[in-house]
C-alpha cells in the first residue's frame, strides 16, 4: 500500500508537511478529535481536583467527592460539544474561504484537518490547567504572562502562545497541501482567524477590565 493512502495520524502535527496530503485520501475525523477530548476532558479532570488551590474553582467553598464528579459530568458534557461546534466553525471559515478563491476541498476534509490543528490548543489548556501545580504563572506557555501592561495590551498579543503558534503552523501547511492555494491566499486566510483571534481577545479583555473597575 503506498503511503499516500494511509489514514494520518497525531504524527501530522509533528511532521504536517509529509502527513498532511493523506487527508485528500483519507479524510479522518476520529481519531483527531477523540485525542484533542482526550486531553481536553484530562484538563478538566485536573481543575476539578485543582478547585481549592487554582483560580479556576467552580465556587468559592470547597467541594466533596459528589461536586466534584457533578462539576466534571457538567463540565465534560460542555466541553464536547463546545470542541465539535468551535471546530465545525472553522471547517466551514476555510471551506467558504476557499471556495472563494476558487479551489476545491471537501468540508470533511477541512473538517479532518480542523480536529488536527485542534490538538495542540488542547495541549495548551492542560499545560494552563495544571500550571498551578509547579508554577505561580497562569499561562507559562503564553508571552502575555510576561509582559506586563493593561488587560487589553495581553489581550492583543494573546495569540502569541507556544501552542497556538504550533497549530497555525499545522493548519498553513495543512491548507497550502490540500487545496493548492499561493501561498499568500493561505497566509491571507489563517491571517483572518489571528486577527479574529486577536480581537476577541482583547474584547474580552476590554469587557473583563471595564465590570472589573471599582465603583
Amino acid at each position: 500500500m503506498e503511503l499516500r493512502h494511509k489514514i494520518p495520524g497525531p504524527s501530522l502535527i509533528f511532521k504536517p508537511k509529509t502527513e498532511s496530503g493523506k487527508i485528500a485520501d483519507k479524510p479522518t475525523l476520529w481519531r483527531p478529535a477523540t485525542l484533542s477530548l482526550i486531553i481536553l476532558l484530562a484538563a478538566l479532570l485536573i481543575g476539578v481536583l485543582l478547585t481549592d488551590t487554582s483560580t479556576l474553582s467552580f465556587t468559592d467553598e470547597n467541594l466533596n467527592s459528589a461536586e466534584r464528579v457533578q462539576a466534571f459530568i457538567i463540565g465534560a458534557v460542555a466541553v464536547i460539544a463546545l470542541f465539535f461546534i468551535s471546530q465545525s466553525i472553522l471547517a466551514l471559515y476555510l471551506y467558504l474561504t476557499v471556495k472563494i478563491f476558487r479551489h476545491f476541498s471537501s468540508y470533511r476534509e477541512l473538517l479532518s484537518l480542523a480536529f488536527f490543528v485542534s490538538i495542540p490548543v488542547s495541549l495548551a489548556e492542560l499545560l494552563k490547567v495544571s500550571s498551578p501545580l509547579f508554577t505561580s504563572k497562569e499561562n507559562i506557555s503564553a508571552l502575555s504572562s510576561y509582559i506586563g501592561g493593561s488587560p487589553i495590551l495581553q489581550g492583543m498579543i494573546a495569540p502569541l502562545e507556544i501552542f497556538n503558534i504550533w497549530s497555525l503552523v499545522i493548519l498553513t501547511i495543512g491548507l497550502h497541501q490540500l487545496t493548492k492555494l499561493k501561498t499568500f491566499k493561505v497566509l491571507f486566510i489563517v491571517a483572518g482567524l489571528v486577527i479574529w483571534d486577536s480581537l476577541t481577545s482583547t474584547g474580552t479583555a476590554y469587557i473583563t477590565d471595564l465590570f472589573s473597575e471599582p465603583k
